[in-house]
């Protein structure tokens, strides 16, 4: 009774914290294997040589990381001592793959992080392989384990999808990201796969725009999540006037208006637009303005 009233009250929601259930969307996914364990083997239900599938996946209702300078982002990347870089990461409990034996024993971890760090990874291989590393530690600890770093990418954006919502719990002050770290994450029991393939909830007409800005020195980074294609897309145009982002083309009849929070050097060839097919996010690095304008 003592063990289950303790299990209990770890599992409740702190008075300091708020509980939010979130739906991980799949993002990239790799394997590796147990190589040894850091328990006696009496002590270990993981066999080495055993199956690990990971997936990256992200949400942008978990903490992103503190505002850092590339410096210190890079600091962390080489692991360099007195870094201070982190990127906050929630870790699913361990699932089975779908239609193996009960006596199997590969498994798989959902780590889940904020949209803004995952759409850095689509296109810097540094970061990302940050990344991988950040998760196989997490996994190493929750398992007593050594994992293998020979691994694979897999060709899938997630093993065993679909990927099974969980129940978050962040502290009420939303800036203290620190203390966010994956062991105090708890996630609810995985509900069986569904028959039918999942369809996107979100709908062009269900869609509306919430930019994330991010500034690193003199480029502002506005990153959106795009609606998704309809049957007869219309070509996105994207322009720039001074402090205003204009996005063309989400809906035919109306222009999507984003007021930006620094002026923005027009004329700057720095200035460019990328859209992630995978992640359906489009991203406009602009230039800041060294100039102030002056409003009369």
């Amino acid at each position: 009774m003592e063990a289950i009233a303790k299990q209990l009250l770890n599992s409740s929601p702190k008075p300091f914290e708020k509980a939010l259930t979130i739906q991980p969307r799949a993002g990239y996914s790799y394997k590796t294997t147990i190589e040894s364990r850091q328990k006696q083997p009496e002590q270990s239900t993981h066999d080495i040589g055993c199956k690990v599938y990971i997936n990256i996946c992200y949400s942008d209702n978990l903490p992103a990381p503190k505002l850092a300078s590339e410096d210190d982002i890079q600091k962390a990347l080489l692991a360099a001592p007195g870094a201070t870089y982190q990127v906050p990461l929630s870790l699913g409990q361990p699932r089975k793959l779908a239609g193996t034996k009960e006596s199997t024993k590969d498994m798989i971890f959902d780590a889940c992080i904020h949209t803004q760090p995952f759409i850095r990874s689509e296109h810097d291989l540094d970061f990302r392989l940050y990344l991988l590393e950040l998760a196989m530690e997490h996994i190493e600890e929750a398992l007593c384990v050594s994992l293998s770093r020979q691994f694979i990418m897999l060709k899938v954006a997630a093993k065993g999808a679909p990927i099974p919502k969980r129940t978050i719990h962040l502290p009420e002050n939303s800036g203290s990201v620190d203390s966010l770290i994956s062991r105090k994450l708890e996630v609810k029991k995985s509900p069986p796969p569904p028959i039918a393939p999942i369809v996107p909830q979100m709908t062009i007409e269900s869609w509306s725009c919430k930019p994330l800005f991010k500034k690193d020195n003199r480029t502002l980074a506005v990153i959106i999540q795009m609606p998704p294609p309809t049957a007869t897309p219309i070509p996105w145009d994207v322009q720039i006037d001074g402090t205003r982002l204009l996005v063309k083309g989400v809906d035919k009849d109306n222009v999507i208006d984003i007021m930006l929070s620094e002026t923005i050097d027009v004329a700057s060839a720095s200035n460019r637009v990328d859209y992630y097919k995978k992640s359906g996010h489009l991203v406009a690095f602009l230039t800041i303005s060294t100039v102030r304008e002056r409003y009369i």
